[in-house]
């Protein structure tokens, strides 16, 4: 027969090891959250902040805000009137700068594609009492941070394309402005599936 104090023993291991299956089992949640959370895809936003003669306002206090979440990040400019926010999630955003003897202005509307990066440059006019500048927004500005080509092509566009015997990676001439690299060969791509197209702006 068991005594009293192995079977109290017996117990508290048992409990101890319960107790650390149950830690385990947080710290591979915890770690499998967060390793989920830093791949989901991002953006980046940036800009340059200057008054109306075009001269750079340094240290302005600068904060983007998710419309949906409503979650804000502040940073300052730099010497050169510059500010980054980097790894923003997907979404669209408010943009505030404020900085002393300068309205506060507020650009509106900004949207963050996943994977591109959005200058948003402000201009800054003089303070007058109690003034915010709002500004609405819009995307269809030339990317100046990124010389690349970009597009989508839907199911319906596939679909609706012989592709019989020829290389799927054709479908990449589809994208306005996109074309082939004078030294790429799509046989030669197509034997090796790894090899990645190189394409150049017209």
């Amino acid at each position: 027969m068991m005594s009293v104090s192995s079977i109290c023993d017996s117990l508290v291991e048992r409990q101890s090891g319960e107790n650390m299956h149950r830690i385990f089992a947080a710290l591979i949640w915890i770690t499998a959250g967060n390793l989920a959370y830093g791949q989901l895809p991002s953006s980046t936003m940036n800009g340059r902040v200057s008054d109306l003669q075009g001269a750079r306002v340094v240290s302005a206090h600068v904060t983007v805000t998710n419309q949906t979440r409503g979650v804000s990040r502040e940073t300052l400019t730099n010497a050169e009137g510059l500010y980054v926010f980097p790894a923003l999630e997907v979404g669209t955003y408010d943009l505030k700068v404020d900085s002393p003897s300068f309205a506060t202005t507020e650009t509106h509307g900004i949207i963050l594609e996943a994977g591109r990066t959005q200058t948003v440059d402000i201009t800054l006019h003089p303070a007058s009492a109690n003034s915010v500048i709002n500004v609405n927004e819009v995307n269809d500005t030339v990317n100046l941070s990124q010389s690349i080509i970009q597009g989508q092509i839907n199911s319906k566009t596939i679909e609706s394309i012989p592709l019989n015997g020829r290389n799927f990676l054709e479908l990449a001439y589809l994208v306005p402005g996109n074309r082939p690299a004078p030294t790429f060969d799509l046989d030669e791509a197509a034997i090796l599936p790894s090899t990645a197209a190189t394409t150049m702006m017209k």
